[in-house]
């Protein structure tokens, strides 16, 4: 038995619910960039057939541990007790073992929403015999239930959720690193930036006046696994704070390659049952589109630092249609955001990709 396995079988045999169960298999799990790492336990003469353990690593993350100075390790035992406690599906937790840097969690699978998304095969054969117009659009339209879900959840002041925010600080230093890692290294003259900086002090100062409501703070495909039965279930909740109610849309429709999966037919489907059929403020079109100025600016900036500086090669395949994107929304924003309209031009000239988003603007549901 290797050193991992007697670990997990340790952890097992302390678990209330897996306590009994014999480790018979470790799988480690391919990783994203989550600092954590996860392996599946293959069990025999248990109540479940796998588990998922967890080793932590103590980070703080995006948004750090607020006031009370939490790790994630912290917070994702919080937030998700929070989230289990109003019904919201999330893994079940087996074992809190975070005094040895562990967690035994619930197996959802290795199926994601994304995978669904860029790949129809890995689709559950229980949404497909049901037979829906569009499955996928219904498994995008029960992903934004969850949205709704976090707005609707009580606010309870001694949940981490609702003690931290992103500040102004930490908008201002992501949206900057499209110049600093993507745009300035290309090419793009000072003057040039100074434009493009002019737009992007617009958007933040927009999104600074947002409302704010529950956030997951990382909404995407990726982060929502399909279950057989073609439910729904959200994972690393660890980072949720308050932030724009736009925010969550704005990852779940564009994140990566998200927008060209689905297709403009079905993006712009979605906002509409959003707005319909889920109580998006009046004014949500707006706030989507400066949030997603927001983050088209910091992700094609962060996508062009984790492959250039950082090696991870997969990240630059994301940054043409983001900028695309970034085009397309800039044609809609110039009638709102400061600036845009000379930052397009700037951009247009100077990415390809800009520009071929700038002659094909895709327009919202009316």
């Amino acid at each position: 038995m290797t050193t991992e396995q007697s670990l997990a079988q340790e952890l097992v045999n302390t678990s209330s619910v897996l306590c009994g169960a014999t480790v018979i298999a470790v799988e480690t799990l391919a990783g994203d960039m989550s600092t954590r790492r996860f392996s599946r336990l293959v069990l025999s003469h248990s109540p479940v057939p796998t588990a998922i353990l967890m080793t932590l690593s103590g980070a703080k993350g995006p948004v750090g541990g607020g006031d009370r100075g939490l790790t994630q390790d912290d917070t994702y035992i919080e937030v998700g007790d929070y989230l289990r406690r109003h019904e919201v599906r999330v893994p079940a937790l087996y074992l809190d073992a975070r005094k040895q840097g562990c967690l035994l969690v619930e197996d959802i699978g290795s199926v994601s929403l994304l995978d669904c998304a860029q790949d129809s095969s890995r689709m559950p054969a229980a949404l497909l015999s049901e037979a829906p117009k569009d499955p996928l659009l219904e498994l995008y339209a029960a992903a934004l239930r969850f949205q709704k879900c976090f707005a609707e959840l009580p606010q309870d002041s001694r949940v981490v959720i609702y003690q931290r925010r992103t500040s102004a600080e930490q908008r201002a230093a992501q949206i900057r690193e499209f110049l600093d890692h993507y745009a300035l290294p290309r090419g793009l003259n000072e003057a040039d930036s100074q434009v493009v900086q002019s737009c992007m002090d617009a958007v933040c100062a927009r999104v600074e006046q947002h409302p704010t409501q529950a956030s997951h703070f990382d909404f995407m495909g990726a982060n929502i696994h399909v279950l057989p039965s073609g439910e729904l279930c959200l994972i690393d909740f660890q980072d949720m704070c308050m932030d724009s109610p736009a925010r969550d849309v704005v990852s779940l429709l564009n994140d990566r390659s998200s927008d060209t999966a689905l297709g403009k037919d079905r993006q712009r489907q979605l906002l509409g049952r959003y707005l319909s059929e889920m109580g998006g403020p009046p004014d949500f079109l707006q706030l989507y589109d400066e949030y997603l100025l927001l983050w088209d600016f910091r992700v094609s900036g962060r996508f062009a630092l984790l492959a250039d500086k950082k090696g991870v090669e997969r990240y630059r395949a994301w940054i043409p249609s983001t900028l695309r994107r970034l085009g397309r929304t800039l044609v809609r924003a110039r009638k709102f955001i400061p600036h845009a309209d000379e930052a397009l031009s700037v951009l247009a000239r100077f990415s390809p990709e800009v520009d071929q988003g700038r002659q094909d603007p895709w327009t919202h549901p009316v």
